[in-house]
């Protein structure tokens, strides 16, 4: 089983990929320590082999969150961070961890599904509209 989870800032959201099965579910953050919720909304699941997150939260949300992952489930999450270049996507700011993990791993999958110019456009709880170039170019 893997397990892909999405810590934003208001949701923590996640899909469970079990053999050919997925399944997923969110619940809304608040001010509550992410600890009891995690304990409260993963109680049930089996130790995962993978566990991989995309987090815009706060630095102090995520490592809870990949703490208690290692302590569970003896597992290390794999935390997806921007980078100059990855997967045939090229990041063009000048500082590229700046550019935020949800966007990055938007880019990423795009590529993987196009070698077109693309453009993406994500409404969580901010929308942002991003332009990936044919070359992979993140244009902004």
């Amino acid at each position: 089983m893997n397990l892909l989870v999405d810590l934003g800032n208001s949701r923590l959201k996640w899909a469970q990929q079990d053999s050919a099965r997925w399944s997923a579910d969110a619940v809304a953050l608040n001010a509550e320590d992410i600890v009891p919720l995690l304990d409260r909304a993963w109680s049930g699941y089996a130790r995962p082999q993978h566990v991989v997150v995309c987090s815009v939260s706060s630095p102090q949300r995520l490592s809870a969150l990949e703490q208690w992952v290692r302590a569970r489930w003896t597992v290390t999450p794999r935390v997806i961070r921007a980078q100059a270049e990855q997967l045939g996507v090229k990041n063009l700011y000048r500082r590229p961890e700046q550019l935020g993990a949800d966007r990055w791993a938007a880019l990423i999958g795009t590529r993987g599904l196009t070698s077109s110019a693309a453009c993406v456009v994500d409404c969580g709880t901010a929308l942002t509209v991003d332009a990936l170039s044919r070359d992979g170019e993140f244009l902004g």
